[in-house]
């Protein structure tokens, strides 16, 4: 008989076997290995734990296998039995989790152990005593069964701790199959519970068998594509298993795994809060809501379940009482029974149009309701209620955002960006605009075109629809149209030149969308990831608003760039005349030379060989001394290296192709970035040239795909034309760059046509 790893390596290349048929002939095959390895064999049993002992063993899975003895072999006779098994698993590189114990041990074990608790309730003979296995199997149950409330808390801490570690299966952009909320392990601990209390409104066994196929299906492709073990589930390898799997785009898979996700979360939650008030008091309150023409929804909470009886006659569910319950949902954490969910789904009352004003007031009180709105939320729109009220919402449920700059889905985003935007809310004088604008910011990505203006499109129709009125719409339109203004604005422009300003202050129109727009931008980049919004991003949008709220108020332009001290300037010039000097002060790192073509572009590729990356740079000349003052951050995200910097600059300055090539060699030698989709699919690299975006220089903004050296590159193509830098943006957006320089040709004057088709033309083949 094939071993496990001969067995593997067949199976693997057999490419019509898939998911479960998989699993289960892989785990039959490990059965008759370990059962000829074992024979004959004394009285002892040999359990499969977890996955293998619901033999649905993926090609990179571990054994998890329990010896179990009742004292007749025990000391020497038992390890030799217990090696027979075990060495031969080792000298094969099979990952190996394994005990020996009697019945009373592994009961003791479980006790103390939820996750050993889980596994032996899907534990197995595979060989050996009978009765010695059924003991075990049948006291695992029987202690869960009895200590059920007490055990499930236990678990509970567990899923939160894997949940905080691993993320949403439904909303990542690389979810684990496994370990995210709503993945397989979820999904076992949901068929435990359910093998031992009635749950009869949880999603029914037919709906998890899908979804345990399914995910399971997905694990295994994982496993063939990679060839090892691994359940994180990359953007490259979505791309080759959906195509796999005969799905026409990678977004459509993704949905598909996304939705299984949302089941199991959502029947793990049901089961967590029923446990709760398992074998303790479950008082039973009555709720009765008032709907928009004085009819009443009864629903009752029980084990911190909203239920919703059904009644035998035919009636419409009232929108605004519907809503009314899910705010007071949100509100007091409380989870909606599944089967109610279904009921009101099946007889929801189609909104009026316009809304009356009650029902826009709950709808709002539901956004700004704190950290439950994400449970509820994703309740009412499992079963499409929630796209009732905001009917674009289909478009965006489950998609995707293939960009490593945002986590989540987009429905997720929108959710996680109105949770900041309600911790924003006493910041502004209408926090319920900043609610919608919240919510509907991405919710133009569900469409073909550009986000933004589709945006707007749909807050036309929904705005009168949910009964805004003109002005209101209006402010909600340029919020939607303009979300990503400060932010873009911030990062590419010069904040304190006169046209950036007066250019972010025509398009804001007034200071009370001003307002608004600052903590939208805040809401949204905190709900992004964990890097796009950071103390150095924050002061960037607070100068810049701080400027264009000031012209705003009177026309006052503000110098918003942070001032050099005289004094140093007067000592980098002196520094500067005899050669480069470097000066570390208040969060900057001055270079003072003597002013040449190429100086920024030898700084830069000094920095590159440093492994520090630039923010922002401004360059100032006096008496032919140029002063360059850069914010830098080191690759790795610790402390950038200066003194290496100075070592790095010293020799750039002196021989250039040198600088050059070692660039170069470093480039070869580093791992290539990490992208959240193939190069064929990114979005092509541009270079634009503004000449309209300032009124003392050229500007070019130069989008592209990060690598090594680009920015050395760049400065490099710049200083060959003879342009002077005089100002640089240094963005990095996940594995895309966003670099904007100011440039000024000979005579310090702003590029004329032909120089900057030259520039244009150079820049292009760089990025190219």
């Amino acid at each position: 008989m094939r071993d496990p790893s001969s067995l593997r390596r067949s199976l693997l290349e057999d490419r019509s076997l898939r998911g479960t048929d998989w699993a289960r002939a892989y785990s039959n095959g490990v059965d008759h290995w370990l059962t000829e390895l074992s024979s004959p064999l004394p009285p002892v049993a040999l359990l499969a734990l977890g996955g293998y002992g619901r033999r649905e063993l993926c090609p990179w899975s571990d054994l998890d296998l329990m010896l179990v003895h009742d004292r007749r072999v025990v000391g020497r006779a038992l390890d030799e039995v217990a090696e027979a098994i075990w060495y031969p698993i080792w000298d094969l590189g099979v990952v190996l989790d394994h005990s020996v114990k009697t019945r009373r041990d592994a009961l003791s074990v479980a006790n103390d152990d939820p996750r050993a608790l889980l596994g032996q309730l899907d534990a197995r003979l595979v060989v050996g005593d009978a009765a010695l296995a059924q003991g075990v199997i049948e006291g695992a149950h029987e202690h869960l069964r009895k200590h059920l409330r007490r055990l499930s808390a236990a678990i509970e801490a567990s899923v939160v701790k894997r949940h905080a570690a691993s993320g949403d299966l439904a909303y990542l952009l690389e979810p684990d199959l496994k370990d995210s909320q709503g993945g397989l392990r979820d999904l076992n601990i949901v068929r435990s519970f359910l093998s031992v209390m009635e749950v009869p409104n949880a999603a029914s066994n037919l709906e998890l068998n899908d979804a345990n196929d399914f995910l399971l299906t997905v694990r295994v492709e994982l496993h063939r594509q990679v060839d090892r073990a691994t359940d994180r589930l990359g953007l490259e390898e979505a791309d080759s298993i959906s195509m796999a799997l005969g799905f026409t785009t990678t977004d459509a898979f993704m949905r598909r795994v996304s939705e299984y996700g949302r089941l199991v979360s959502s029947s793990l939650r049901e089961c967590l809060r029923r446990t709760k008030v398992r074998g303790g008091t479950s008082p039973r309150r009555h709720v009765e809501l008032g709907g928009i023409a004085g009819t009443v929804l009864a629903a009752e909470v029980v084990d911190a379940m909203v239920r919703v009886p059904e009644r035998s006659e035919v009636i419409e569910i009232d929108p605004l009482a519907l809503m009314r319950l899910a705010r007071r949902a949100s509100i007091e954490n409380l989870g909606f029974d599944r089967l109610s969910l279904e009921y009101l789904a099946a007889h929801l009352q189609m909104p009026p149009n316009p809304w009356p004003q009650a029902l826009l007031a709950e709808f709002l009180g539901l956004l700004g309701s704190g950290a439950g709105l994400v449970e509820v939320v994703q309740a009412l729109d499992g079963v499409g209620i929630f796209q009732w009220y905001i009917p674009d919402w289909g478009f965006v449920r489950s998609k995707p955002q293939r960009n490593a700059y945002h986590r989540y889905s987009v429905d997720r985003h929108l959710l996680e960006t109105i949770l900041e935007a309600s911790r924003l809310r006493r910041r502004v004088h209408r926090p319920d605009i900043l609610l919608l604008a919240a919510l509907f910011h991405d919710l133009g990505k569900g469409l073909a075109g550009d986000h933004s203006e589709n945006g707007v499109r749909i807050v036309r129709d929904l705005g009168p629809m949910m009964g805004l009125n003109f002005d209101d719409q209006s402010t909600l339109e340029r919020l939607v149209l303009y979300h990503l203004l400060l932010i873009e604005t911030a990062l590419r422009r010069d904040i304190s030149d006169p046209v950036t300003l007066a250019s972010v202050a025509e398009k804001v129109v007034d200071l009370g969308t001003l307002e608004l727009l600052v903590a939208l931008t805040e809401a949204d980049l905190k709900a992004t990831g964990a890097l796009a919004w950071t103390e150095w991003k924050a002061g960037l949008v607070h100068d810049l608003s701080e400027g264009v709220k000031r012209l705003l108020v009177d026309g006052e332009l503000v110098d918003h760039s942070v001032p050099i001290d005289e004094a140093l300037l007067c000592e980098l010039v002196a520094l500067g005349r005899s050669g480069a000097a470097i000066s570390v002060r208040d969060g900057f790192v001055f270079v003072a030379a003597p002013d040449r073509p190429g100086l920024l572009a030898a700084v830069t590729g000094a920095l590159t060989l440093a492994s520090i990356a630039i923010a922002s740079a401004d360059i100032l000349v006096l008496d032919e001394v140029a002063i360059e003052r850069l914010r830098i951050v080191d690759w790795s995200g610790g402390e950038p290296n200066v003194e290496r910097f100075k070592r790095e600059l010293a020799g750039a300055l002196v021989d250039e192709d040198a600088l050059r090539k070692r660039i170069l060699e470093r480039g070869r030698q580093r791992r290539p970035v990490r992208r959240s989709a193939p190069l064929s699919e990114a979005p092509a690299p541009r270079v634009v040239v503004d000449p309209a975006a300032s009124q003392r220089a050229t500007v070019v903004e130069v989008l592209a795909p990060d690598r090594h050296g680009l920015l050395y590159d760049l400065t490099s193509a710049i200083a060959r034309l003879g342009f002077d830098i005089r100002h640089a943006k240094v963005a990095t957006l996940g594995d895309d760059v966003i670099d904007t320089f100011y440039l000024t040709n000979a005579s310090r004057a702003p590029l004329g046509p032909d120089e900057q088709e030259s520039l244009l033309t150079s820049l292009t083949a760089v990025v190219g």
